[in-house]
């Protein structure tokens, strides 16, 4: 899954790109996994690492100072958490200081994604739930999004 060009040109209520927000960005990237295989996470202590400061401060106040979109999906990785009896940890991370930031931060750009990423993708199999796809295709700043979203986790 690639970031739609719909997302990374849109605005949002500010006037800024949606591609440009990195604490949004990086958010997606930390919800992802709840989205994807909410059974493996259930019940669990989640090691969340980021390598952007505003996501790990984020987390610890609950809210994104400045970034309604980030906040939206800071609550949404609350309420998921909550709703799968699982303890989150974030941790913040130097970027591409480990093989799971570089493969990540690869991953994060189509022309980085190299062929070892893509065998890694292949072995896992998961893909973004609609709801959340079609988001992305026409982001906004919706609290709504976080019910969608859990949700989708419940009756997945």
């Amino acid at each position: 899954m690639f970031w739609p060009d719909a997302f990374r040109i849109a605005f949002d209520k500010k006037g800024k790109f949606f591609g440009n927000k990195t604490a949004t960005l990086e958010m997606v990237g930390l919800i992802l996994p709840f989205l994807l295989c909410p059974e493996l996470i259930h019940g669990k202590h989640i090691v969340l690492k980021v390598d952007n400061i505003s996501c790990y401060y984020g987390w610890q106040s609950k809210n994104i100072a400045g970034d309604c979109t980030a906040s939206i999906l800071v609550r949404t990785l609350l309420i998921l958490s909550a709703y799968l009896s699982c303890y989150v940890h974030v941790e913040h991370l130097p970027r591409v200081s480990t093989w799971d930031a570089i493969v990540c931060d690869n991953l994060s750009r189509e022309k980085t994604t190299g062929i070892r990423e893509k065998r890694i993708l292949a072995k896992v199999g998961f893909s973004a739930p609609e709801v959340f796809t079609n988001w992305l295709e026409n982001p906004d700043e919706d609290w709504e999004i976080v019910n969608r979203l859990l949700e989708y986790v419940e009756n997945k």
